[in-house]
């Protein structure tokens, strides 16, 4: 029996495979008919899980977003995925449009307390209203050295308050995120966090210190954990593969990982074929597979894996070309195999 098209249950989480397509930038708008348009084509391509890209906190505080996002949850749910939105924080002030971090950099001042304590805040009133827009779980953007992951970072981080200074401290930012979440949903509400367990840049974390964060997002009562890597700063793309790398490049890492907690682990990093999902999972090395760009490029792999259509898989170059160099950008994805790739809403 495949263990890629098993299900998969977490609290009120139903999975219909092991199949997740992750977070990734479009630059669509998520509360745009677009956006509807292509995370339906890939709920009904047949990935158990469509998560959403990462969406800024504040915004959900404005009705007419929200409802964007109830009508972008519906839309998923339509062919049978579940549908999960992942948290984002830039470190912008939407007031004074200010950019901060946890310590004072070039382009960026340090943080008040204050301001930290917002935020912590910010993604609780968030995950609340995510729920209330239908989606089945909600995570944290904690990876790839943005304002989340900054906190837990030795190198980025260099307070020395509550907020930073020795591993127990610079946690502390991320457990108070997923607190201030666990208190505005309910107990058996699904919450996932994203990370970088290694960042591959100068001063980031070791594996050790991300192992001991993982058990510590356990014991906080995240339920499943995403086992990302890279940083945005240094070697860009590490996050999305290139073609050099091998596929299941992070797999080793959600391994590391998976042998220390309990909770549901994601494998991450160029699983474009479906030999390499089945290894990952029948190895141990993670519960779940997310496949990224090569569900942008083919919305309908897992529903050609399932029935023995493999050989009609438009392959995933993992070029990069269209669709991580353009999320950088700010501008729309595309691919460059597939045309039709992200303009589901043109042919609807």
């Amino acid at each position: 029996m495949s263990l890629l098209f098993s299900p998969l249950t977490v609290k009120t989480l139903h999975l219909r495979n092991r199949i997740v397509m992750p977070p990734m930038v479009t630059n669509y708008g998520v509360e745009t008919e677009r956006a509807r348009a292509y995370y339906g084509a890939r709920a009904r391509g047949g990935a158990g899980l469509v998560m959403v890209e990462g969406t800024l906190s504040w915004r959900l505080n404005r009705p007419d977003f929200q409802e964007g996002l109830r009508l972008l949850a519906g839309a998923i749910h339509a062919d049978g995925a579940a549908a999960g939105l992942q948290l984002f924080d830039m470190g912008y002030l939407p007031k004074t449009r200010e950019m901060i971090a946890p310590s004072e950099s070039r382009f960026m001042r340090g943080a008040t307390v204050e301001e930290i304590e917002a935020a912590i805040a910010q993604f609780g009133v968030a995950a609340a209203k995510g729920r209330e827009a239908g989606f089945d779980i909600v995570g944290v953007h904690g990876a790839h050295g943005y304002f989340t992951s900054q906190f837990f970072s030795p190198g980025a981080n260099r307070r020395d308050d509550a907020y930073g200074g020795d591993l127990e401290r610079r946690m502390t930012f991320g457990l108070g995120v997923v607190r201030a979440m666990r208190a505005a949903v309910a107990p058996d509400f699904p919450l996932t966090f994203r990370f970088s367990a290694l960042e591959y840049s100068a001063n980031g974390p070791t594996l050790e210190e991300s192992i001991a964060f993982a058990r510590a997002l356990e014991a906080a009562s995240v339920d499943v954990l995403d086992v990302s890597a890279g940083h945005t700063g240094e070697r860009r793309f590490i996050s999305s593969p290139a073609r050099k790398l091998p596929m299941g490049t992070h797999a080793h890492l959600a391994a590391a990982v998976k042998r220390e907690v309990s909770v549901p682990v994601i494998a991450v990093g160029r699983i474009n074929t479906p030999e390499v999902a089945e290894r990952i999972l029948a190895s141990g090395q993670a519960d779940l597979v997310a496949i990224g760009r090569q569900l942008f490029c083919d919305a309908d792999w897992p529903r050609k894996v399932q029935e023995g259509r493999a050989d009609e898989i438009i392959p995933c170059k993992s070029c990069n070309k269209g669709c991580a160099m353009n999320a950088g950008k700010g501008q729309p994805i595309y691919c460059i195999t597939n045309p039709l790739a992200g303009r589901e809403y043109e042919q609807a």
